[in-house]
């Protein structure tokens, strides 16, 4: 039961983390097309 905790909760980590780079990602790639 305490493993499916925990593989939820880390799947929720790396998906905020994943979206958080993936957004800084965008951002630089537009500034750099724009450029």
């Amino acid at each position: 039961m305490n493993n499916i905790i925990e593989n939820v909760i880390a799947g929720l980590i790396v998906t905020a983390v994943a979206w958080c780079v993936a957004r800084t990602y965008g951002r630089w790639r537009r500034k750099e097309h724009t450029d």
